[in-house]
Order: structure tokens, then sequence, then C-alpha cells
């Protein structure tokens, strides 16, 4: 069903189902509400609250602007494909919920199909530049710590205002040097392919040692005991199951 619905929303012009069924809400509203006093608004990307109830108020993480700046403070996103003067279409919550109860009082008794798209684009539209400067210096007059209090400095993204760019310098920065270490690895029989359990070996050898046999069993620690066809079989992929229908 998933691909299907891919599949007819591109049929269609559009680019994937959410937008594509959007779309179809609006047109079974404007063929069935023709008698009925309808408001449909449509929002950019909602962001926190500017004012009500409280400023910065949200619920969960938007997978936009949000990933974003959680992704830069966890220096997870060292760079980032967007033109300076792109504008994000974004705005705060509370303007979007003020638009449907003024929008409601206004248009209750009117027997006709009423649109507001409830956006910042027109009027004050935002930068990328703004928005990525924004979290640069949120970061930087508000920086993580560590454990013995010492500041972390998060690094700036580094911007390309086109694919072909960021696809340069993913090669140049990743894709060179893990070709280089993939070929050292095979000339050198696989150092970095595994970890190394030598450390787990000795402490199993220990553990035999200084134990009595009873004492011993108890606390698994040789991993060539493992019949991987028979735990998979019989242990894991029962218990992997058994936690999938439980969630």
């Amino acid at each position: 069903m998933k691909d299907l619905g891919l599949q007819r929303a591109c049929h269609f012009g559009w680019s994937n189902t959410y937008v594509f069924t959007k779309a179809m809400g609006e047109m079974l509203l404007g063929h069935l509400g023709r008698d009925l006093p309808v408001v449909i608004i449509r929002p950019s990307i909602i962001t926190s609250t500017i004012n009500d109830p409280v400023p910065g108020w949200t619920e969960g993480l938007a997978r936009t602007i949000d990933a974003i700046v959680v992704g830069y403070k966890n220096q997870m996103i060292p760079c980032f494909v967007a033109d300076d003067d792109a504008f994000i279409n974004a705005i705060p919550g509370d303007i979007v919920i003020n638009a449907m109860m003024v929008a409601m009082a206004i248009h209750w008794d009117e027997r006709a199909l009423k649109i507001y798209n409830a956006s910042s684009s027109l009027q004050n539209p935002l930068q990328a530049s703004v928005k990525f400067d924004s979290i640069y210096s949120y970061f930087r007059i508000n920086p993580r710590t560590r454990a013995d209090g010492r500041n972390i400095r998060n690094k700036r993204m580094l911007m390309f205002k086109n694919f072909g760019y960021f696809r340069a310098y993913m090669i140049l920065r990743y894709k060179v040097p893990l070709g280089l270490l993939h070929a050292v690895d095979k000339l050198s029989c696989g150092p970095f392919h595994n970890f190394d359990d030598t450390n787990l070996r000795k402490l199993s050898m220990a553990m035999a040692t200084s134990c009595q046999n009873d004492d011993a069993s108890l606390f698994l620690l040789d991993t060539t005991c493992i019949d991987w066809r028979s735990y998979l079989v019989n242990i894991h992929i029962p218990a992997a199951l058994k936690c999938a229908t439980a969630s």
C-alpha cells in the first residue's frame, strides 16, 4: 500500500502521499461542502510558539528545522546543502492556531469556501542563512559542557549551494579516505575489520582459574561455544519477533 500510494501520488503530480492526501481532502471538501461554511488552513513548517501559551511551547520534534538543530547540537551534521539566499517557509504554532480560531469566528455563518495559507514567506520570509547563523550563535552563547565542566565548542556547518559541490566534498572528505583504509585493510589481512577480543579471552581464562567450576559456569564469556545457527533459530529470532509483537 505504501508503494502504491507513492506511485499514485507521483502519477497525479504530487511529490509524496502526504501532500497528495491533503489535496484529496481539500477537493472532497470543495465538492461536498458547497452549502457549508468551510475554512481550510494551510500551514507551512510549524515551529514552537512565539507567545501563547508560553514562548517556545512545542510537543515533540519536527522532522525539518528541529532535526537540524538537534543534529548540529550533537555535531552529527558537518555540512548541509542550502542556498544562503533561499527562504524557509516557517510559522510559529500559536499563529496557526490563532488563524484557525479567528477564521472560524469570522466565517461560521458564511456558506463559502475560504482558504488561508498560514505562512511567512511573503511578509517576513526566513532566510536560510539567518536560520543557520542563529543555530551557530545559540550554541556559541550556550555551549555544551563536558563532565569536568569545560565547554565544548561546536564547529560551524559547511554550506553548499548545490549538490555538485556537496558530492565533491563527500568524495574528498570521506570516500577517498575510506577507500584507502579499505585497501590497507585488505592488504594487511583485515586488521581494521574485526573487534579484537583478546582481553575478553584473558578475562575468561582468569575467571576459570580463580573460580570454582560451578561459579565459572554461571558467567558465560567464551564466544566459541556459540552455535550461531541454533542460537538464531531457537533463541534470538523468536525473542525479536516477540518483542516486535509486544511493541
